[in-house]
């Protein structure tokens, strides 16, 4: 959704899932957080039957990372339409619950940067070491955020250490998968985590992107 301009964070997270064996642990019940007039179900109907309701979806699974001996708890999800602060304390109940130390969001955001140069990545933490020396963006930044920027201030608040990274998309590219912004925050994350990521899946898929 808003955080998430041409799918790169969703897709560098589904990326970090594919790193290694993962299972699902929880998830959030959509029924108190979605406007279903807005954000409404899909269904798949076969033979004049309906077979499948799919409802939006926010789903931690705990995985293997290369780097990372005590593993990573990953959430996928969407943009709630409503009740963002009780949202929030969810996830933060989750987090403390698998004993997570260290909070890692990723986000895109569609900017006037070119397809021909690697992503910039800019960063917004709670613990400056974290991102220190590793060449990112620091951020400055006033006016309306999406649901990443409510649950960053909302993780700080319950103690909890944390970092987001943003990748900039090309705005006239928005509507297209970006494999390159994807890898970019892939990288970052290695950064500032220390995990090892073996992305050459997703290398190749940006050098077709930039062909293309």
């Amino acid at each position: 959704g808003w955080n998430d301009a041409g799918s790169a964070a969703s897709a560098a997270v589904s990326y970090l899932g594919q790193t290694g064996e993962r299972r699902k642990l929880a998830e959030i019940d959509p029924e108190h957080f979605f406007d279903f007039q807005s954000h409404r179900p899909q269904i798949t109907v076969l033979d004049g039957e309906v077979h499948f309701v799919e409802w939006p979806d926010n789903t931690f699974y705990a995985a293997e990372v290369e780097g990372l001996p005590g593993g990573v708890l990953l959430m996928e999800g969407e943009e709630p339409s409503m009740h963002w602060r009780t949202f929030c304390d969810a996830i933060v109940h989750v987090a403390q619950e698998c004993d997570v130390s260290t909070i890692v969001m990723l986000g895109s955001l569609l900017a006037d940067v070119p397809h021909t140069r690697a992503s910039a990545i800019n960063a917004i933490s709670t613990d400056g070491e974290m991102t220190e020396g590793l060449g990112f963006r620091v951020a400055n930044y006033e006016g309306p955020t999406g649901i990443t920027g409510v649950l960053q201030y909302v993780c700080a608040k319950a103690g909890l250490k944390t970092v987001s990274l943003w990748a900039s998309v090309p705005h006239y590219v928005a509507a297209t998968p970006n494999p390159p912004a994807a890898l970019s925050l892939v990288r970052a994350f290695e950064a500032v985590t220390g995990a090892l990521v073996d992305a050459a899946e997703l290398e190749s898929a940006s050098d077709r992107f930039r062909e293309q």
